[in-house]
């Protein structure tokens, strides 16, 4: 119940003239001021939820934008490491030498085996993207069987196997399997068809 109203209550809650109003009651008045405050209150109750959701959402949006950014970190780091590890790709190049000793043997011909650091350094990829990339056709004429196998350790099965004191190293065996030559150093791009033709017992550079 209004016990008093003063004329600048009534415009300040109505936002219009009292010049417009016709006579009322202090209670119609009064009615009118509550239902207007409700109306009020209601308009600002009504948009604050709104507000709340749209924030609720671009709070969770912004969540899994961050969430897939570090998934994406995540990958291309373990992408990385599995590369490293990998080495430089080979084209041509076997990985299984069990196989190319049996082809070899049935075949007569020579293998070449690159026995290669895991994870491969610096000398590694010289070899790779500079000796033998660069002496493909020299290598097809060899007719060599070409192998390449990662070491983890010189303590290995594979390097105990083949006398292995550091990697990389470059070894030409027969076709039985039987080490003719091996190298150990940075090879030279223009050593690596000298070298294995004067191993083979070849003429030629």
């Amino acid at each position: 119940m209004c016990n008093w109203i003063s004329f600048n209550e009534i415009e300040s809650h109505t936002k219009s003239p009292l010049m417009h109003f016709v006579p009322l009651s202090r209670k119609r008045l009064c009615d009118m001021i509550r239902i207007h405050g409700n109306l009020q209150f209601g308009k600002i109750m009504s948009e604050q939820p709104e507000s709340s959701v749209s924030k609720h959402h671009k709070s969770k949006k912004d969540k899994w934008v961050k969430f897939g950014f570090l998934i994406l970190v995540v990958v291309l780091v373990i992408y990385i490491q599995y590369s490293q590890r990998q080495g430089p790709k080979l084209d041509g190049w076997r990985e299984d030498l069990t196989g190319a000793l049996k082809h070899a043997k049935r075949e007569n011909a020579p293998i070449l085996v690159f026995f290669m650091s895991r994870p491969p350094g610096e000398i590694d990829h010289f070899i790779a993207n500079t000796t033998i990339k660069n002496n493909a056709a020299a290598l097809k004429e060899s007719g060599c069987i070409l192998v390449r196998i990662a070491v983890s350790s010189t303590s290995s099965d594979i390097a105990k196997q083949y006398d292995l004191t550091s990697t990389p190293t470059l070894m030409l065996l027969d076709s039985t399997g039987k080490e003719i030559s091996r190298r150990t150093d940075r090879v030279p791009e223009t050593d690596l068809p000298q070298w294995l033709n004067e191993s083979l017992g070849r003429t030629g550079t």
